[in-house]
Order: C-alpha cells, then structure tokens, then sequence
C-alpha cells in the first residue's frame, strides 16, 4: 500500500478545498472574496429557517414543523463553528496533517513488521474516512430523493403540484411567489445549496479527527512492538540496549506531544458534536413518531439518528482505542525486566517513560474524556429529553 496522504485521505481534502476551508489555503483576498458569498448564502437560508422556526412554526404551536427547522438550524451552527476551527487552528491542523505525512514518509524505512503497523493503522483511517463520506451523503441524498418520489407521487395520481425539499413558512414576499415555478426553483437550489454546504463540511473535517486519532494509536503500537524486544530475549549487550532505548523513548515523546496537540485542537470540537447529537436524537426521534402518526414514514430523519450515532461513537470508539493503546504501552514497560539488569541510568529512563504515561493518552471534551463511556452518557441525555419533549407535547 503507498503510503500517501494526500491519495489516502483525497475525500477529505477533496471537500475542504471546495468550501475554502482547506487550512493550507491561503487566507488572501481571493479567499476573502469567495468565503464570503459562499458562507453568506448559507447564512441568508439559516435566516429564513430562523425565521420559520420563530415567527411561524412556534407562534401557531406546530411544534412538528418547529422540531424540523430546529434540527438544520443546528446543522448551521455546526458548520459555522467547524469552520471558525479551521479558521483559528489552521496552524496547529496544518502540524498535524505533517507530522502524519512525514511519518508516512518515515515507514518506509522501518521494519516489515514496523511497517505493516502504520499500513494497517492507514488503511483503518482511509476506510473510516470513506465509510463516513457514504452516511454523509446518504443523510444528505434522502432529502432530495423523497422530494423527487413525493413529486412523482402526486403526478401519479393526478394531484400535480410542487413539493419543497424543506416545508417551511417563508417572509411574505417569498410566501406568496413560492408556488411560481421561478421562485419554486430558486427556493429548490437554496435548499440543495444548504445540504451541499452542510455535507462538504461534514465529509472533510469530521474525519480529520479520526485520522488523526488512528495514527497516533499505530505509532503507540509500534513503540509497544519496540519494547516487547528491548532485551532481545534477555541477552544484555548496554550499547544495543541503550540504541534501542532512544528509539522508543523519543518517538514517544513525539507521539505524547501529537496527542496533547489533539486534545488542544479537538477540545471544543467534540463537546459541540456531543451536545448537537443530544439535541438532534430525542427531536429526530420525535418528527418520526409524529410522522408514524400521519401515516407515513419519516425515511430522511432516520438518516440523520444513523449519521448521528456515527459521528459520535466513531469519536468515542476510536478515542477509546487510543486509551487503550496508551494503557497497553504502559503495562508493556512494566513488564519488559527493566528492573533485572543493573544499568542504573536505563532504569531511570524507564520509570521516567512510566510516570510520562500515567496520564490517559486520550482526547478529552472540555468537560470530561471522550470514550464509550461518553457515547453512552450521551444516549441517556437523549432519551431524557426525548421524554421530556415527548411529555410537553403529547
């Protein structure tokens, strides 16, 4: 497998560079002039969903219309506040994307066995990367695909008329031109160009983290594989010892550094991914079983509880991983032998390393540590406000 970032994780980047997001873009003029009309018009259609939600969907208490411009209303602030990340932490993502093409360039001189480590680690990243591309665009794709069967629906049966992408109450000189084909087309586009939008962000820069993640797991592993044959077996030669030993402590050194970039970069990040699923589960849950009620399924609002889930277990499952990768690193130190043979100073070394690693090599929210654990306190969060909504409205 050829070891290339930038061919491994083209989706990706791919998506970045095409919403001007991409950190390795200059922030110029050119960039200033494209952002902002891009940006802008996916703020005007957040407005006029603002604007449905307020002035409309709450004032006549159709809290069912409410609960959906909620969820896309959420989906702008997501995106916007990615966006600021990348904007502000451009530099500290840029490292991150080096220091991973740069160990990428490095495994091509280590150990077949070394090697096979960070190939598996990169072929783990490349297909989350793409498994989480083909949610995304399932997610986006429903909206438009029932919209197309809604309209052949009613064609069918002799019922022609236009159906929305998203059903909402416009400002009134929108409200009253939007059955005009002009209008109807242009009101389609906005809503197409918010789930493009919406998706670009999503299937570039929610992998990054995952990448990321997972590399930092492969080089632990390689470091655990190095430690695993300090000793050769227990035959004591101090300078081999003493090579070897430099060529784990300082890469994990490195591979501490990397993580503790992670958790700064990544911090806020996923404490907005958590509380958006939070808020997104329980109303999903509750456009559906109102949709249940109607007589028809609500296909595209399940979409978004399975994108959802993947979004955050992925996180936590693969932060998870990166714990136990640390945990596994230290218990190997542990048990290598260091304290049978006499060399005092590669003693000392090693009950440094163990202390470096006392700390769980692990992302963490700004309130707690992003693991399964998470995952599951999330899900009881849901369900007490999917209650809480379900008990206020029914």
């Amino acid at each position: 497998m050829d070891l290339n970032y930038d061919e491994l994780f083209k989706i990706s980047i791919w998506a970045l560079k095409i919403n001007r997001s991409y950190p390795t873009i200059p922030n110029d003029k050119i960039w200033f002039l494209t952002m902002i009309p891009m940006h802008g018009f996916f703020f005007f259609i957040f407005c006029l969903l603002l604007n449905s939600t307020i002035c409309h969907d709450l004032k006549n208490n159709n809290f069912s219309a409410a609960c959906t411009n909620g969820i896309f209303a959420v989906l702008f602030f997501v995106v916007t506040f990615n966006y600021t990340v990348l904007f502000i932490k451009k530099h500290d993502i840029i490292t991150a994307i080096k220091r991973v093409k740069r160990d990428y360039e490095a495994a091509k001189l280590l150990p077949e066995e070394e090697q096979a480590i960070v190939v598996q680690y990169a072929k783990a990243a490349n297909w989350v990367t793409r498994v989480w591309a083909l949610t995304s665009c399932i997610t986006f794709s429903s909206f438009p695909m029932i919209t197309v069967i809604r309209f052949i629906y009613y064609y069918w049966i002799g019922e022609f008329k236009l159906v929305f992408m998203y059903d909402m109450t416009y400002p009134e000189a929108i409200e009253t031109r939007k059955n005009n084909v002009s209008m109807y087309f242009f009101l389609l586009f906005a809503h197409t160009y918010y789930g493009l939008y919406t998706l670009l962000m999503y299937v570039g820069f929610t992998p990054l983290g995952l990448i990321f993640m997972l590399h930092a797991c492969g080089q632990l592993e390689i470091v655990k594989f190095r430690i695993s044959n300090l000793f050769n077996g227990g035959r004591y030669e101090p300078k081999e010892i003493r090579e070897r030993l430099k060529h784990i402590v300082m890469p994990l050194q490195e591979i501490l550094e990397f993580v503790h970039l992670l958790k700064e970069t990544f911090r806020v990040i996923y404490e907005v991914y958590m509380k958006a699923t939070t808020i997104v589960f329980p109303i999903a849950f509750y456009e559906i079983i109102e949709s249940f009620k109607e007589g028809h399924g609500s296909f595209e609002y399940m979409t978004f509880i399975v994108a959802g889930s993947v979004l955050c277990f992925a996180s936590c499952y693969y932060s998870d991983l990166l714990m136990e990768k640390g945990d596994s690193v230290r218990l190997s130190v542990y048990t290598s032998g260091w304290e049978c043979h006499p060399d005092s100073g590669m003693r000392r070394t090693l009950l440094i390393t163990l202390s470096r690693l006392e700390r769980d090599v692990a992302i963490r929210t700004l309130f707690r540590t992003v693991n399964l654990d998470a995952f599951s306190e999330l899900c009881h969060q849901s369900y007490a406000l999917f209650n809480l909504i379900n008990a206020a409205w029914n």
